[in-house]
Protein backbone atom coordinates (compact mmCIF):
# COMPACT_ATOMS: atom_id res chain seq x y z
CA UNK A 1 0.00 0.00 0.00
CA UNK A 2 2.86 2.37 0.79
CA UNK A 3 4.33 1.68 -2.68
CA UNK A 4 1.00 2.46 -4.33
CA UNK A 5 0.65 5.68 -2.35
CA UNK A 6 4.23 6.65 -3.19
CA UNK A 7 3.65 5.95 -6.88
CA UNK A 8 0.41 7.96 -6.86
CA UNK A 9 2.11 10.88 -5.11
CA UNK A 10 5.07 10.72 -7.49
CA UNK A 11 2.76 10.81 -10.50
CA UNK A 12 0.85 13.77 -9.10
CA UNK A 13 4.07 15.55 -8.28
CA UNK A 14 5.42 14.90 -11.74
CA UNK A 15 2.24 16.23 -13.28
CA UNK A 16 2.58 19.35 -11.21
CA UNK A 17 6.17 19.79 -12.29
CA UNK A 18 5.36 19.41 -15.91
CA UNK A 19 2.55 21.95 -15.75
CA UNK A 20 4.81 24.57 -14.24
CA UNK A 21 7.55 24.08 -16.76
CA UNK A 22 5.07 24.20 -19.60
CA UNK A 23 3.53 27.43 -18.36
CA UNK A 24 6.99 28.95 -18.02
CA UNK A 25 7.90 27.79 -21.52
CA UNK A 26 4.69 29.10 -23.03
CA UNK A 27 4.84 32.37 -21.10
CA UNK A 28 8.48 32.95 -21.90
CA UNK A 29 8.05 32.12 -25.59
CA UNK A 30 4.98 34.30 -26.06
CA UNK A 31 6.70 37.70 -26.16
CA UNK A 32 10.08 39.30 -26.23
CA UNK A 33 10.98 42.12 -23.81
CA UNK A 34 10.00 44.60 -26.53
CA UNK A 35 6.52 43.07 -26.75
CA UNK A 36 6.99 41.56 -30.22
CA UNK A 37 5.98 37.97 -30.82
CA UNK A 38 8.93 35.62 -31.03
CA UNK A 39 9.46 33.33 -33.98
CA UNK A 40 9.42 29.58 -33.23
CA UNK A 41 12.82 27.96 -33.43
CA UNK A 42 14.78 31.17 -32.82
CA UNK A 43 18.30 30.42 -31.67
CA UNK A 44 20.43 31.83 -28.88
CA UNK A 45 22.39 35.03 -29.44
CA UNK A 46 25.65 34.24 -31.20
CA UNK A 47 27.89 36.05 -33.66
CA UNK A 48 26.12 38.72 -35.71
CA UNK A 49 22.80 37.91 -34.05
CA UNK A 50 24.28 38.85 -30.69
CA UNK A 51 24.87 42.40 -31.89
CA UNK A 52 21.40 42.70 -33.44
CA UNK A 53 19.75 41.36 -30.29
CA UNK A 54 22.05 42.92 -27.70
CA UNK A 55 19.16 43.94 -25.45
CA UNK A 56 17.71 40.45 -25.20
CA UNK A 57 18.81 37.74 -22.81
CA UNK A 58 19.53 34.28 -24.29
CA UNK A 59 16.80 32.88 -22.01
CA UNK A 60 14.26 35.08 -23.81
CA UNK A 61 14.59 32.90 -26.90
CA UNK A 62 12.67 29.65 -27.27
CA UNK A 63 14.85 26.58 -26.89
CA UNK A 64 14.97 23.59 -29.21
CA UNK A 65 12.78 21.82 -26.65
CA UNK A 66 10.19 24.61 -26.81
CA UNK A 67 10.15 24.26 -30.58
CA UNK A 68 9.72 20.47 -30.40
CA UNK A 69 6.92 20.70 -27.82
CA UNK A 70 5.03 23.28 -29.85
CA UNK A 71 4.62 20.85 -32.76
CA UNK A 72 1.90 18.66 -31.20
CA UNK A 73 -1.13 19.15 -28.95
CA UNK A 74 0.43 16.78 -26.40
CA UNK A 75 3.67 18.77 -26.45
CA UNK A 76 1.78 22.02 -25.98
CA UNK A 77 0.02 20.56 -22.94
CA UNK A 78 3.34 19.42 -21.47
CA UNK A 79 4.83 22.87 -22.09
CA UNK A 80 1.88 24.47 -20.30
CA UNK A 81 2.37 22.06 -17.39
CA UNK A 82 6.03 23.03 -17.01
CA UNK A 83 5.17 26.73 -17.23
CA UNK A 84 2.48 26.48 -14.55
CA UNK A 85 4.68 24.32 -12.34
CA UNK A 86 7.73 26.56 -12.59
CA UNK A 87 5.67 29.64 -11.84
CA UNK A 88 5.53 28.44 -8.23
CA UNK A 89 2.01 29.90 -8.16
CA UNK A 90 -0.69 27.58 -6.85
CA UNK A 91 -3.32 29.58 -8.76
CA UNK A 92 -1.49 29.05 -12.07
CA UNK A 93 -1.19 25.35 -11.28
CA UNK A 94 -4.92 25.11 -10.54
CA UNK A 95 -5.75 27.04 -13.69
CA UNK A 96 -3.69 24.59 -15.75
CA UNK A 97 -5.50 21.58 -14.31
CA UNK A 98 -8.90 23.21 -14.77
CA UNK A 99 -8.16 24.26 -18.36
CA UNK A 100 -7.09 20.76 -19.36
CA UNK A 101 -9.95 18.95 -17.67
CA UNK A 102 -7.85 17.72 -14.76
CA UNK A 103 -8.53 17.74 -11.05
CA UNK A 104 -7.66 21.21 -9.64
CA UNK A 105 -6.67 19.51 -6.37
CA UNK A 106 -3.64 18.10 -8.20
CA UNK A 107 -2.22 21.61 -7.95
CA UNK A 108 -1.68 21.08 -4.22
CA UNK A 109 0.58 18.12 -4.93
CA UNK A 110 2.28 20.05 -7.72
CA UNK A 111 2.99 22.88 -5.32
CA UNK A 112 4.44 20.49 -2.72
CA UNK A 113 6.74 19.04 -5.37
CA UNK A 114 7.69 22.54 -6.51
CA UNK A 115 8.70 23.46 -2.96
CA UNK A 116 10.89 20.35 -2.74
CA UNK A 117 12.56 20.83 -6.12
CA UNK A 118 12.63 24.60 -6.51
CA UNK A 119 11.24 24.06 -10.00
CA UNK A 120 12.37 22.12 -13.02
CA UNK A 121 14.66 22.89 -15.93
CA UNK A 122 13.46 20.87 -18.93
CA UNK A 123 16.52 19.70 -20.84
CA UNK A 124 15.37 17.63 -23.80
CA UNK A 125 12.59 15.55 -25.24
CA UNK A 126 13.73 11.95 -24.82
CA UNK A 127 10.91 10.39 -26.81
CA UNK A 128 7.58 11.42 -28.25
CA UNK A 129 4.62 10.11 -30.12
CA UNK A 130 1.08 11.38 -30.54
CA UNK A 131 0.03 10.88 -26.91
CA UNK A 132 3.21 10.02 -24.96
CA UNK A 133 6.18 12.22 -24.22
CA UNK A 134 9.30 11.72 -22.12
CA UNK A 135 11.21 14.80 -20.99
CA UNK A 136 14.58 14.85 -19.26
CA UNK A 137 14.57 17.55 -16.56
CA UNK A 138 16.88 18.81 -13.84
CA UNK A 139 15.62 20.03 -10.48
CA UNK A 140 16.61 23.59 -9.67
CA UNK A 141 17.13 23.12 -5.95
CA UNK A 142 19.50 20.15 -5.90
CA UNK A 143 20.35 19.57 -9.59
CA UNK A 144 18.95 16.02 -9.66
CA UNK A 145 18.06 14.58 -13.05
CA UNK A 146 14.62 13.09 -13.61
CA UNK A 147 12.64 11.71 -16.50
CA UNK A 148 9.02 12.79 -16.75
CA UNK A 149 6.87 10.40 -18.79
CA UNK A 150 3.54 11.96 -19.81
CA UNK A 151 0.46 10.36 -21.27
CA UNK A 152 -1.82 13.00 -22.78
CA UNK A 153 -5.41 12.56 -23.93
CA UNK A 154 -5.86 12.28 -27.70
CA UNK A 155 -8.84 14.68 -27.65
CA UNK A 156 -9.26 18.30 -26.62
CA UNK A 157 -8.43 19.72 -24.15
CA UNK A 158 -5.49 17.28 -24.36
CA UNK A 159 -5.34 16.77 -20.62
CA UNK A 160 -2.59 14.88 -18.88
CA UNK A 161 -3.83 11.38 -18.09
CA UNK A 162 -0.73 10.26 -16.24
CA UNK A 163 2.76 11.32 -15.27
CA UNK A 164 5.48 8.95 -14.20
CA UNK A 165 8.68 10.34 -12.74
CA UNK A 166 11.87 8.39 -12.41
CA UNK A 167 15.51 9.17 -11.63
CA UNK A 168 17.70 9.72 -14.67
CA UNK A 169 21.35 9.92 -15.50
CA UNK A 170 22.77 13.32 -16.49
CA UNK A 171 22.98 13.85 -20.23
CA UNK A 172 26.26 13.03 -21.95
CA UNK A 173 26.48 16.43 -23.66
Amino acid sequence: MKQINALFFTRRLLLACVVSVLVACVSGAAQTPSGNAQQPGASANTGANADANAGEKPSDKPSALDDELSKTPAGKTVAKFFAAFNSGDIKAMRAFHESTGGNPENADKDFEFYERTGGLKPHRLSSADKEKLSVLVQTKKDARWLTFNFTVSAAEPYGIESINVSPAAPPAN
